[in-house]
């Protein structure tokens, strides 16, 4: 989480910063101690929602989303990915970084957490991509109760595809970077 405050340097007001988790409170207790993990869990994602731009930007997301799907050699498509990431501004590059070795640091203590790359691109794909296309409009959550509530429309089934295939996208970038076929710098 250390790494993660350096790279946001301001996160919100009621965030929890790394120096004070580790050091003892007034009362003695350390912050890790007194507040849950999902609070924290949520707090991060608030945090990237609410950006003005997402951390992946239309552009890259589309670039990414593109050399997925051209289902073609495995290199080629690390490239494609490799040449989306290089133009991508320098700060949001490194805070991108950031995120994706933490969600490595979470996948590799899956046991624990039951958090695995499939669960957090599944959580993370639509706080750190939006995609704007005129013709898709993505539910900004997908509910049972909604699939109940009404039907199915094309609409719906076009949100679940693409929201998909964003998680697809987020796998990958985990995946390639925690086996180093991608580089961030």
């Amino acid at each position: 989480m250390g790494y993660l405050k350096k790279a946001c340097i301001v996160f919100l007001e009621t965030a929890i910063v790394f120096e004070n988790c580790e050091q003892p409170s007034t009362r003695g207790l350390r912050l890790i101690e007194v507040y849950d993990n999902y609070v924290v869990g949520d707090l991060i994602k608030v945090f990237f929602r609410n950006l003005k731009e997402p951390l992946i930007d239309p552009r890259s997301c589309k670039q990414l989303l593109e050399a997925l799907q051209s289902n073609v050699d495995e290199s080629v498509v690390n490239d494609a990915f490799q040449k989306t990431l290089n133009h991508m501004d320098k700060k949001r590059k490194h805070v991108l970084n950031c995120v994706i070795r933490h969600l490595i640091k979470v996948d590799e203590n899956s046991m624990t957490n039951r958090m695995c790359v499939t669960n957090l691109a599944s959580i993370w794909a639509d706080t750190l991509t939006r995609y704007e296309d005129p013709d898709v409009r993505i539910a900004p959550q997908i509910t049972p109760e909604s699939f109940n509530a009404i039907e199915p429309s094309l609409e719906m089934l076009s949100a679940v595809t693409l929201s998909q295939k964003l998680r697809e996208v987020i796998t990958k970038l985990i995946t390639m970077t925690k086996q180093q076929t991608i580089s961030f710098y």
